[in-house]
């Protein structure tokens, strides 16, 4: 597995198209809707641990159901800083994980999850004890924990935030974020001290919807 340099995001040649990702979320920017797209059919289980170079990336089963088509759970990834931004705060959010789901078609939807500093995460330190043991599990992680199901969620279609930088993807950001300690935070940076955030994409018009 290739490790990406993101000192050279601009040099990324896919990345020039009209729909990428990740994108400045403005909620009084944003379509209000109260008609929920999404839900989860089946619990999100973690089961093996992946050393990607740039970040963790958790190889995961699970469904989700999104404006009526189903979705099958591929893997899960952690970005550091978190990849979208809220235009109200001053500063990226700690880190973000990226739940990436794939329908019969191949067509992909991901939901991103933020966090920032706060209490400890006890679904995230069992997935450092991972880390510390040479990237095993001891047993199966449930995932669904770091999903806030019950918030509020921002809905667009966007791309990949690494190459190829495909379009057409459908993107489900949560805008309430969970947290994680400081100290947790420095645990995961002993493995991947380097930020793999890529920088937000011009909007370009597109329908934003906070749902």
């Amino acid at each position: 597995m290739k490790k990406i340099d993101y000192q050279k995001q601009g040099e990324w040649i896919q990345g020039h198209g009209m729909l990428q990702s990740p994108i400045l979320l403005d909620p009084s920017n944003s379509s209000k809707s109260s008609q929920e797209i999404i839900e989860y059919t089946s619990p999100l289980i973690g089961q093996k641990l992946i050393d990607k170079k740039n970040n963790l990336g958790i190889e995961s089963d699970g469904t989700i159901k999104a404006n009526g088509r189903m979705f099958s759970l591929n893997e899960v990834h952690f970005h550091l800083n978190a990849e979208h931004q809220l235009k109200y705060e001053s500063r990226p959010r700690a880190l973000e994980m990226h739940f990436v789901f794939q329908d019969m078609l191949e067509e992909k939807l991901v939901v991103g999850v933020t966090f920032i500093i706060g209490n400890t995460n006890e679904t995230i330190e069992r997935l450092l004890s991972g880390m510390d043991s040479e990237f095993k599990l001891e047993r199966n992680v449930n995932l669904s924990s770091l999903v806030p199901m019950d918030g509020n969620y921002y809905w667009y279609s966007g791309s990949l935030t690494t190459p190829p930088l495909t379009e057409g993807v459908e993107w489900i950001v949560y805008d309430q974020p969970l947290t994680i300690s400081n100290g947790q935070l420095e645990h995961y940076r002993r493995f991947y001290f380097e930020k793999n955030a890529r920088s937000t994409q011009p909007t370009n018009g597109r329908k934003i919807y906070l749902i």
